[in-house]
């Protein structure tokens, strides 16, 4: 199989910048390749794996790469990156998406490992699995999104948290009593008894996010009542405009809320909600805009198309 970079051995190497597209595998470190880094690298659309690490690697650091389309081939690994026998491996950064197999891959014996402030999406199979004997590995800050199936989890003493935050899953359902945007109840992962217990409600990165979540799209309501679905966002009376708001980094400085463009509120504390109260009875067509800023300067926007009747 042929291999773009194929590290034996090897020690204290620095892989940076590389395209790595339509190889056998991508970047192959084998026994024992100790203390090496990846860092912006494209690793896309090789047959195999994009990225092995096995039989004694560590202390190796992937960052701020892109690891996808990998596994198309008809070889055994088919995975986006792919650890086995290695520990101390540091993962942040980086876009790990749309492989045909899993997303990361720790296979038997692998531990101390940490995955921190990446993307992992769409993978056919798991976003991220870890198999029996794999232990003591960090997973947090990260974002798990549309994954067939986001996480495994068959090993022991693995945390999917820092302590206060952990990771956004997509297919959270929990509630959010509080606004702080932290779900109230821990996210499982599937092949045991662990769990994200601190599951976040909006993606983590350094953009801020923002998001109405009441009243929802495609729904009727009644003085803030939700009665059934219907084609369209329907109101009839006063509605309490609620927003999950949040920059788990920098934090939030306000939220304003607009009705056509008009600012009607600015809010500088959570719950981050306003009640609508004014309407014209000349005009039913409304779009309803929230702009959170974070304390950096930053903003995000999220906005709904909603007829209202008195």
């Amino acid at each position: 199989m042929d291999i773009g970079i194929y590290c034996y051995s090897a020690q204290n190497n620095l892989i940076y910048g590389c395209s790595l597209v339509n190889n056998g595998r991508g970047i192959d470190c084998y026994n024992h390749s100790l203390g090496n880094t990846i860092e912006q690298c494209i690793v896309n659309d090789n047959i195999g794996s994009g990225i092995c690490i096995w039989n004694g690697g560590s202390n190796t650091l992937i960052l701020n790469s892109e690891i996808s389309h990998n596994g198309y081939g008809m070889d055994y690994d088919q995975y986006g990156v792919f650890f086995d026998e290695s520990s101390y491996m540091h993962i942040e950064g980086c876009t790990i998406s749309e492989n045909k197999k899993t997303g990361v891959l720790f296979s038997y014996d692998t531990s101390n490992n940490q995955i921190c402030n990446s993307t992992i999406s769409n993978n056919q199979m798991n976003g991220i699995e870890f198999r029996s004997n794999s232990h003591q590995n960090t997973i947090y800050h990260n974002n798990f999104i549309n994954n067939s199936n986001q996480a495994v989890d068959k090993g022991y003493n693995n945390v999917w948290d820092d302590g206060t935050l952990g990771n956004y899953w997509s297919d959270y359902t929990g509630q959010d009593a509080n606004n702080d945007c932290i779900g109230d109840t821990p996210y499982n992962i599937s092949g045991g008894t662990n769990k994200d217990k601190f599951p976040l409600l909006l993606p983590y990165g350094e953009q801020p996010s923002v998001k109405i979540i009441s009243p929802e799209e495609s729904y009727i309501y009644f003085r803030n009542l939700k009665i059934y679905p219907f084609f369209t966002t329907l109101l009839f009376g006063n509605i309490k405009i609620k927003t999950n708001a949040a920059n788990y980094i920098y934090g939030i400085e306000r939220v304003e809320f607009y009705v056509d463009n008009i600012l009607r509120r600015k809010d500088t504390t959570p719950p981050y909600d306003w009640v609508w109260r004014l309407s014209s009875h000349l005009k039913h067509r409304h779009i309803i805009k929230v702009i959170v800023y974070d304390n950096d300067g930053q903003t995000a926007t999220d906005e709904m198309n909603v007829l209202r009747f008195f």
